[in-house]
């Protein structure tokens, strides 16, 4: 995590400690900051949580407290993007690239999910108006954008497609080249490029080794959740179960 957003949740966390009270982030953090952060938070003695509204969210706000907290009102809100499309079949980049189209960062949004030509986005409140009043297309699509109530509305989830790679090592080039069946040299160029995230940090290291749990983005693509190892072939390769996000 880099110096600025460490200060920044550090200093909440140190309010957090001194007066009792709730203090919440206004950005979303990916899965290995969101370790780092409660790492820190522990060692203060402070209550780290985090939200995503989605099960099995990737991006989450956090909140600390110093006491144990039953009820918790994350800064943000749930956006439903309806785009006017029956030619263009839509994806994730050509929402979320529409919206930072406007100058927002990519840490005031959250995990976006597509459902029928509609995208369903958690975004910081503080946002929520600009995005309302600026975004007015999604690939030259007009759209119309709506809020979720996060409590009594039906929230849609992850979508995946399970299957069982077989690849000789957990090696990231060996990996890559399992879930998307491409050469390892095609593999190893990509990652050169900057073009493979692990837990949405560029990873340009062919033998970095792949945990479980880990997720693995493909620019141009898609991304995979790592499963476990379910065994090994005659030929000792391994097979491990893998999610593909929908």
């Amino acid at each position: 995590m880099d110096k600025i957003k460490l200060s920044n949740v550090d200093d909440k966390i140190w309010l957090a400690y001194k007066t009792n009270m709730v203090f919440y982030s206004s950005e979303f953090y990916t899965p290995d900051e969101c370790n780092e952060i409660k790492v820190i938070s522990n060692k203060r003695g402070v209550n780290f949580y985090s939200y995503g509204v989605f099960k099995d969210a990737e991006r989450k706000m956090v909140a600390f407290s110093a006491e144990e907290e039953k009820k918790l009102f994350y800064p943000l809100e749930l956006l439903k993007i309806k785009a006017n499309t029956k030619f263009l079949n839509l994806k994730h980049r050509d929402f979320l690239g529409s919206i930072m189209a406007l100058g927002i960062k990519r840490e005031k949004l959250g995990d976006l999910i597509l459902k029928n030509d509609c995208c369903y986005l958690p975004v910081a409140k503080d946002m929520v108006d600009f995005i309302k009043y600026n975004l007015q297309y999604i690939n030259k699509s007009p759209c119309k954008i709506s809020l979720l109530d996060i409590i009594n509305d039906e929230i849609p989830q992850y979508s995946f497609e399970e299957r069982v790679i077989i690849t000789t090592s957990n090696r990231l080039d060996s990996m890559v080249s399992s879930l998307c069946n491409v050469s390892r040299s095609k593999s190893i160029e990509w990652i050169e490029m900057g073009n493979i995230l692990i837990d949405y940090v560029p990873v340009c290291k062919k033998d970095y080794r792949v945990k479980a749990n880990s997720v693995i983005t493909v620019r141009g693509y898609g991304k995979y959740r790592i499963g476990d190892i379910l065994g090994y072939t005659q030929k000792d390769r391994i097979k491990i179960e893998i999610k593909k996000f929908i």
